[in-house]
């Protein structure tokens, strides 16, 4: 079984090659940039990997993906569509450089604030996930929130059009007498471009991060606002591709 595991390890390894290399892309003309920012968070079954005798730390540790975070994020959408991980929020915003952006739909919450600087991408934001709510306490507590599930804050920098892992955390779940009931892996990526004039873009994309970042419209583009205000949804167009 960890043979097969192995293989299965390589045989994805060896999908992503070559779809998932990135190339930085100069900034765009003169003038406040606007930037897209993605931010998306995975959670990886460590355990169920485990019985299929795939070894998560080995597999990370591969000079193949441990170098290089989109081909980490490649293969975790490849978990998601066998069932093997998923989701906890992928808000995409957009946003002139140097304002604030807020995305709040109850059980994420994420604001960002990008800027521009020699050429890099530096964004700093905060992203807090929320167990849903039942019925019943939406109805008692309208405005409220369930309970914290994973909170990020930090400050980052990427060239335009890359993507970078801003954190890999391994976690275990225990039942009521102490045993392991369930371990998992949460991987958070950024990825953030300068949104350029049509005539400034190539026909095609350079890769599956550049083809997500290059959509036309953003899924949801918000206003710069205070802190704790409300969200004003300016547009909502296609859904989010994997």
């Amino acid at each position: 079984m960890r043979c097969y595991g192995l293989a299965v390890v390589g045989l994805l390894i060896g999908s992503l090659a070559a779809g998932a290399a990135e190339k930085p892309r100069k900034p765009a003309g003169d003038g406040p940039a606007m930037v897209v920012v993605e931010v998306c968070q995975v959670e990886v079954d460590v355990r169920k990997l485990r019985g299929m005798g795939i070894d998560w730390k080995a597999a990370t540790a591969h000079e193949t993906i441990a170098g290089n975070p989109a081909w980490l994020r490649k293969w975790a959408e490849l978990l998601m569509e066998n069932g093997l991980a998923r989701v906890n929020a992928s808000p995409k915003l957009a946003t002139i450089a140097g304002r604030e952006a807020i995305f709040d739909i109850g059980v994420t919450r994420e604001t960002i604030k990008p800027l521009v600087i020699d050429g890099k991408i530096v964004v700093e934001m905060t992203l807090e996930t929320y167990e849903p709510r039942t019925v019943e306490q939406q109805k008692t507590d309208p405005e409220g929130r369930g309970q914290l599930r994973t909170s990020l804050a930090t400050k980052a920098a990427c060239q335009p059009g890359q993507t970078i892992l801003l954190g890999h955390e391994l976690s275990e779940k225990r039942d009521g007498d102490g045993k392991v009931s369930g371990e998992t892996a949460t991987l958070t990526f950024l990825a953030a471009d300068i949104v350029r004039p049509e005539a400034d873009r190539p026909k095609q994309a350079k890769g599956p991060i550049d083809s997500e970042l290059r959509a036309e419209p953003a899924s949801v583009v918000v206003g710069a606002r205070p802190l704790g205000s409300a969200v004003e949804v300016k547009n909502e167009a296609t859904p989010r591709r994997r």
